[in-house]
């Protein structure tokens, strides 16, 4: 699996994170950066973070066993997180450096991508509404069964209201730097929160048979 980029989506994150490490660090050696080998190596670690950046979500689309990952918008999603996860740790170092960033692009950046991921959320939801028995019974744990403290509390809480409020807020008025590292480290923790939730949600379609009652996964569920 690891040694074939041309059928298993883990090779293609592997080979992801060779290429972006590679390229990177050769291309900050010193003397390399202005030179054409040095382009060259900024275009390989590029292509690589984009590896990294895509290939999660498609890791789990694939798994037709778990219909809840086996939706088509999932890659999506990751992506979209991915993004606003990168605008976060610029958010906590623009804090941390001060005048060195645009604070204010990085505010509205941030804002954008962060609703953006939130409408790509409710539509996945919405769509695992209708992928069956198997990926409904997943979205019942997860917005009523064990799953719902970390999904309201982490996800929607931390992820999305955090955010967009002082996100709102700050476009209008402007945020002091303790805050603004304070929406960035929240939103990091909704980018967590939202992956453990999708990958805890997922259960198995049954080879035979049909999905056994809710209450019987109750104290045993049967989770990824």
């Amino acid at each position: 699996m690891i040694l074939r980029p041309h059928s298993s989506w883990i090779s293609r994150g592997l080979l992801g994170v060779v290429l972006f490490l590679a390229g990177a660090i050769l291309y900050v050696l010193p003397g390399v950066r202005d030179t054409t080998f040095g382009s060259a190596m900024l275009v390989v670690s590029i292509l690589g973070m984009a590896l990294i950046l895509v290939h999660k979500g498609f890791v789990y689309v694939v798994s037709r066993a778990i219909p809840f990952w086996n939706i088509s918008l999932l890659p999506f999603l990751y992506i979209a997180y991915a993004l606003r996860g990168g605008a976060a740790l610029l958010l906590v170092a623009a804090a941390a450096a001060g005048d060195v960033f645009d604070i204010g692009l990085l505010e509205a950046i941030k804002l954008w991508v962060v609703v953006s991921s939130g409408v790509l959320l409710l539509l996945y939801l919405a769509l695992a509404n209708n992928a069956g028995p198997a990926a409904r019974r997943s979205l019942q744990e997860l917005v009523a069964g064990r799953l719902s403290p970390a999904f309201y509390a982490g996800t929607i809480f931390l992820g999305l209201v955090i955010p967009i409020v002082l996100g709102a807020v700050g476009s209008t008025t402007g945020l002091w730097r303790g805050l603004l590292a304070f929406v960035g480290l929240s939103s990091l923790a909704g980018d967590f929160f939202v992956q453990y939730c999708i990958v805890k949600a997922g259960i198995y379609l049954p080879i035979v048979g049909e999905l056994p009652p809710a209450r019987s996964y109750r104290g045993r569920p049967r989770l990824f």
